[in-house]
């Protein structure tokens, strides 16, 4: 694919092609990306987005890959993981941090705490990017991601960049105006609270080894995955049943 030429010119050895997805997934199933992008960071994210479309490259992005289900016959045209470890985090005002989103979740939360911020706590322990959090409005019982959003930098298909308040978000549960929407995410603000280091980091120590007991991710595994019904929770109707 001619098309392709000007994306591995720049990506190098981080544009593959035929890439299995069981590899990207929890699930551990899913055919071959026809081509695997794993951009160094959100500039270069950007740049194969912008290419892609540019180029009419059918366009698929995914972060942790937990909760996803490729399919056995692949994906044709670019697949782009967002996931990285080392992702940028930074903390452009008094109580607010800012991350790429393909930062892990904990990773920003530890970032946090280390810089005396708390907050994060409710959805540290969730298998995902903060790009895919802020997708879905990832959550737990003890509450969700549009608590502490302030703002979403994001592309549109049609080359605008934008910056969308968590007001503006269209939130609700696990929803937003992100989904099937087409934009690719490229980081986002959160405000988070003041808090003793080593009390919160304490706290998330705790919350990953109970997540790692309940969803060992050694084993094909994708967590939590059942939406709450109203009124309810499913973890007790499944018990019911």
């Amino acid at each position: 694919m001619r098309s392709i030429e000007t994306i591995r010119e720049r990506m190098g050895e981080r544009l593959r092609e035929s890439v299995p997805l069981s590899g990207y997934t929890t699930y551990r199933v899913g055919g071959d990306a026809e081509f695997f992008a794993e951009p160094s960071g959100a500039a270069e994210a950007e740049f194969v987005y912008r290419e892609a479309i540019r180029r009419g490259i059918p366009l698929t992005v995914i972060g942790w890959g937990s909760n996803v289900i490729a399919p056995d016959e692949g994906i044709g045209g670019m697949v782009i993981c967002m996931r990285r470890d080392g992702a940028a985090v930074s903390f452009p005002s008094r109580g607010t941090v800012h991350a790429d989103a393909g930062a892990g979740l904990m990773e920003v939360a530890r970032a946090a705490a280390e810089h005396g911020l708390g907050g994060m706590e409710a959805i540290a322990g969730i298998p995902g990017t903060l790009g895919g959090a802020v997708v879905m409005n990832a959550g737990t019982k003890e509450g969700d991601l549009s608590s502490i959003l302030v703002s979403v930098t994001a592309i549109t298909p049609a080359g605008r960049r934008r910056s969308i308040s968590g007001d503006e978000a269209g939130f609700g549960y696990r929803r937003s105006i992100f989904q099937d929407s087409g934009w690719l995410l490229l980081g986002a603000r959160l405000r988070l609270t003041p808090s003793e280091p080593r009390r919160v980091l304490e706290r998330l120590d705790a919350i990953g080894e109970e997540r790692a007991r309940k969803f060992p991710l050694d084993i094909p595994n994708a967590g939590s995955v059942f939406k709450r019904p109203p009124g309810d929770y499913a973890g007790r109707l499944i018990e019911a049943a």
